[in-house]
């Protein structure tokens, strides 16, 4: 079963597609009957797909209407034809729904033709205090940079509270109204006016992120989500807190100060550059580290706890470095030069029959193969130097040649 299946037993007519344009049709019931419909539909959902456990009851949103903090409306511009979507939304702030009608009016006037054909989204951003505007593109020369000053003119001047306007160029023309590649630099991003950066108050502080990072919809529910993560988290001095897809930080920040360490990972490099200033403003030693989370990420960055070890350094965090690896054996053969051990190690990678090497003084002896490997017979029976690892050099006979 899928859960809009489960909502539709509930709502008599609902069906995806009604709601897929807006996601609002549950908004026209009463609060209460809302939060009534959405948790029999999750308790339905649960029993038929027979998972385990009990599912808890959806947490009441303080700002139960108009609380989305992000909003969009997408512009297609026929020829002599500009459609606008002009829905008064019962779940954005009503000040998102005067800044939309107030493009429009302007978008339709013969002066900003231009820039009506090369608008893909307009994006509105930012707070329940103040909004940012971004304009998504799918051209930009010189006429329309130059509507998009106007423009943002209009905006300033307003009593709407807009502190800044960005333009984004999507040149794929994409469903998704930030694109699926985040600005990085260049042409991708202008700014026109005002700030790059958002600022997020938590009451104790404040954390900046970027305008097309990502952030909670609805702020009014981010102390509820922190304080769910926190219970379920339950983090000690003990414990190393390892925070995947972090972004600008808002959980590092939220429930780093009652863990031992704090490590970051998310993919998109603006955010990560928030996380890292905030970190700096803030006095703190969080750690926040950019890159794609992937097979390869895992394995080679990400901490890995060492059994018994508590040293300082990278290994304080859980971390094995790539230092580590290559001084094991070091360690245990503190005689055999690196270059010889190299080869001794692809030469039992590869089954090539057994080597006995010295150790220091105290160290615990370590197992090596004894047979080759199968399919690995060609050097079985060679003579190998057992201080080296090594084949002794032989020349070839006439014959070999």
């Amino acid at each position: 079963m899928f859960f809009e299946q489960a909502i539709a037993h509930q709502v008599p007519g609902y069906t995806r597609e009604a709601d897929s344009a807006h996601g609002e049709s549950l908004a026209m019931f009463d609060y209460k009957d809302e939060l009534k419909i959405k948790n029999q539909a999750i308790k339905e959902f649960w029993e038929v797909n027979r998972l385990a456990g009990n599912p808890q009851n959806v947490i009441a949103s303080p700002m139960p209407r108009e609380y989305r903090t992000t909003s969009k409306r997408r512009v297609f511009m026929q020829p002599g034809n500009l459609q606008f979507d002009r829905q008064d939304s019962m779940l954005e702030p009503e000040e998102h729904n005067k800044i939309y009608n107030l493009l429009f009016e302007k978008l339709i006037t013969p002066a900003y033709k231009p820039l009506a054909y090369a608008l893909n989204w307009i994006i509105i951003r930012g707070t329940y205090r103040y909004r940012v505007v971004i304009f998504n593109i799918k051209k930009i020369d010189a006429s329309i940079v130059r509507k998009l000053k106007q423009i943002s003119e209009v905006l300033q001047k307003s009593e709407l509270n807009v502190t800044a306007a960005h333009a984004y160029v999507d040149t794929t023309e994409s469903d998704y109204y930030l694109e699926s590649k985040r600005p990085t630099e260049g042409l991708n991003f202008k700014q026109l006016y005002g700030p790059r950066e958002m600022s997020l108050s938590l009451g104790k502080f404040s954390l900046r992120y970027p305008v097309t990072g990502f952030s909670q919809i609805n702020e009014s529910q981010i102390h509820n989500l922190i304080k769910a993560a926190s219970r379920l988290l339950s983090l000690s001095k003990e414990d190393h807190f390892l925070d995947l897809y972090c972004g600008y930080g808002l959980f590092s920040f939220a429930l780093g100060e009652a863990a031992k360490s704090v490590l970051g990972v998310e993919w998109e490099g603006p955010s990560i550059d928030c996380a890292k200033a905030s970190a700096k403003h803030l006095k703190k030693s969080y750690r926040f580290i950019a890159g794609k989370i992937d097979e390869m990420f895992v394995q080679m960055r990400l901490p890995r706890p060492i059994p018994g070890k508590n040293p300082a350094g990278p290994a304080a965090q859980g971390l094995r470095t790539r230092r580590d690896s290559r001084t094991r054996d070091e360690k245990a053969n503190p005689r055999m030069p690196r270059v010889l051990r190299h080869r001794r190690n692809s030469r039992l990678a590869q089954g090539m029959g057994t080597l006995r090497l010295p150790r220091a003084r105290g160290a615990a002896a370590r197992p090596v193969p004894r047979h080759p490997a199968p399919g690995n017979h060609r050097h079985a029976g060679e003579e190998i130097d057992f201080r080296t690892g090594l084949r002794p050099y032989r020349r070839k006979t006439r014959d070999e040649r």
